[in-house]
């Protein structure tokens, strides 16, 4: 390869771009198959992922807010069931996750939801299961409210805290 063919990479310590809050991943389909790794191979995994000394030095864990009902995925059954019920019994994982993370030293949880949970939804499912499907069946009916608010942060900060 000639030299003018030779990709060239310049990195400018002293010229700034962007802002980086940080690297991470994602573990919301994940966590509870690391929970359930034996010693001292859990550990190990744990730290090469969040150690910033012998490992990826991830800062910053995201997660997923769950919708599905336990009965469809019991790993991963919605946090709040019904109306103002919550049930945190089905994120013991994610929770797990971001309590060992937080000890090796991340501070930045994001929590997504993804979807409504089915009782918000016109057909009581967050799967529509018809054959040929029928996205309409699976929308939010305008005579409930309550999912007007349901991506908002402050709606479910509960989630993301860590102590």
């Amino acid at each position: 390869m000639s030299e003018t063919n030779t990709p060239r990479l310049v990195i400018d310590g002293n010229e700034r771009h962007q802002d980086i809050d940080g690297f991470g991943a994602s573990f919301a389909k994940q966590a509870h198959l690391l929970l359930r790794c034996a010693e001292p191979g859990r550990t190990q995994i744990l730290d090469l992922l969040f150690s910033r000394t012998g490992g990826a030095g991830l800062s910053i864990v995201r997660n997923q807010i769950n919708s599905k009902s336990a009965e469809i995925d019991p790993d991963y059954g919605t946090i709040e069931p019904h109306n103002n019920t919550f049930d945190f019994d089905h994120d013991e994982a994610q929770i797990w996750l971001m309590k060992e993370a937080k000890h090796r030293g991340v501070a930045t949880f994001i929590s997504t939801a993804f979807s409504p949970p089915a009782w918000m939804k016109l057909n009581n499912n967050t799967i529509d299961a018809s054959d040929p499907p029928k996205p309409e069946r699976n929308q939010l009916p305008p005579r409930r409210g309550a999912h007007r608010g349901y991506r908002q942060p402050d709606r479910w900060r509960v989630c993301v805290g860590v102590s």
